[in-house]
């Protein structure tokens, strides 16, 4: 790794801010202190963020009076002047700046690679390592990426384009519906970069609900993705078939179907021309789960992803570390990847326990082995039970981008599907809501 350092672009750099101010903003934009190589250059470029952040000018004096030697014993005067005097000017220093980024850049996914040829041995987990390296490397993509900072009035012409289009479309939301529409009310269209977190306690209909919405979308002619990690796609296809078909899963279970032959064609037929496409694979990390959905993302133009469920998603060493910390990376890298795919991503997550033993609406501390997932997710969704046969409500705890509030669904266990309520229906007096909380 030692030629993977470029001394001339860092000392290029380095001359480029004494020579010319306006440089320095340049050059911050694009690397930081940790990417040179070379110790005299790393010490001054804090030096001299340091002298621009506190409003004087940056030069050789100023440095030096900041700090008169640098962490190597060597005076930052002498230092600084022998840059100063080697310079060969600034007009390249957005090309020599991206030349220290890339280098640092490489020996990040040399050291990658180097820790995972470490951890080879026989006794090691194969996939243990392997998700470890796609999460290093998924860090290391994310820190590839050019900073990107705008000033705000570049952002308008976006927002004016969004606005007229809603205005040209009667003012109906962005984004994807739910296909419910209660519920697309509250939501007002999941967006590309919104990580959605549907929760429940197990057999409230999360899945169902999840797989609808799935449905719906795919009726529209967008491409999802679903990685269901808990169920075979052969399990997921029989309640994705009981669901379009509106079959009884017990007579698709039997073999009963004699009297649902029409049905099944129907429903067949709509699974055939869906753009849907399932991973059901088991133990996938969140790196893998990044890498497959990067590749559909572009092959397939996938609109929507769903991750059933976040709980099940495998951690390396996951015996030894902290679940809750554990939980808290998969939960930030899965909206890093809504925002890298512009896509929604919809998480399943379980509740604690100690929900069924209260009389109130989930909250967003019930979320379970984790409180990172409140703070990432833009919006978190409860499926709940009511008093009503057959009736869910859905309970929109948390919304970063709309007002919080809460529906009520017909829930059909039996055909693995959740429909609209009747227009006019009044829902009876609920719990204490989460959404005072």
């Amino acid at each position: 790794m030692n030629n993977l350092s470029n001394r001339e672009a860092e000392q290029y750099c380095i001359g480029a801010m004494l020579l010319d101010n306006d440089s320095i903003e340049t050059v911050c934009g694009i690397v930081n202190p940790n990417d040179f190589t070379d110790q005299v250059c790393r010490d001054l470029f804090f030096l001299i963020m340091s002298v621009r952040a506190s409003g004087m000018s940056v030069d050789i004096i100023t440095l030096s009076a900041k700090r008169d030697t640098l962490s190597g014993g060597q005076l930052t005067m002498a230092e600084a002047a022998d840059i100063h005097r080697h310079s060969a000017g600034s007009a390249n220093v957005e090309i020599f700046a991206n030349a220290v980024r890339q280098m640092a850049q490489l020996r990040a996914f040399a050291d990658t690679l180097k820790r995972a040829q470490a951890a080879i041995k026989p006794s090691a987990n194969p996939a243990d390592i392997i998700n470890e390296v796609q999460q290093e490397i998924s860090k290391v993509a994310e820190y590839a990426k050019p900073i990107d900072v705008k000033r705000i009035s570049e952002c308008m012409p976006a927002l004016i384009n969004d606005i007229s289009e809603r205005m040209d479309n009667g003012g109906s939301f962005a984004g994807l519906m739910s296909g419910y529409t209660d519920l697309d009310k509250i939501l007002c269209g999941m967006r590309g970069g919104h990580m959605v977190v549907v929760a429940g306690r197990p057999g409230t209909g999360k899945t169902t609900l999840a797989m609808n919405i799935v449905e719906n979308v795919c009726a529209t002619g967008t491409s999802a993705l679903v990685f269901s990690l808990e169920m075979s796609s052969l399990e997921l296809t029989r309640r994705l078939l009981s669901s379009t078909g509106r079959i009884p899963l017990h007579a698709i279970d039997t073999g009963k179907i004699e009297e649902h032959t029409a049905n099944i064609t129907a429903g067949a037929a709509k699974i055939k021309d869906m753009p849907l496409w399932v991973c059901d694979k088991g133990g996938l990390g969140i790196g893998q789960i990044r890498t497959i959905s990067r590749f559909q993302r572009r092959m397939n133009k996938i609109g929507l992803i769903v991750i059933d469920y976040i709980g099940l998603i495998r951690t390396p060493n996951q015996r030894n570390a902290n679940r809750a910390q554990e939980l808290g990376e998969i939960s930030r890298q899965c909206k890093e990847m809504a925002k890298e795919l512009d896509v929604p991503v919809i998480v399943l997550a379980q509740l604690n326990r100690e929900i069924d033993k209260v009389d109130r609406d989930p909250r967003l501390s019930d979320l379970r082995d984790s409180g990172e997932i409140e703070q990432d997710a833009d919006v978190v969704a409860f499926v709940t039970r009511t008093e009503e046969e057959g009736i869910n409500r859905i309970v929109v705890a948390k919304h970063r981008h709309a007002k919080p509030g809460d529906c009520a669904l017909i829930h059909r266990g039996e055909l693995s599907r959740f429909d609209n309520m009747a227009a006019g229906y009044q829902k009876p007096a609920t719990k204490k809501s989460a959404i005072d909380y």
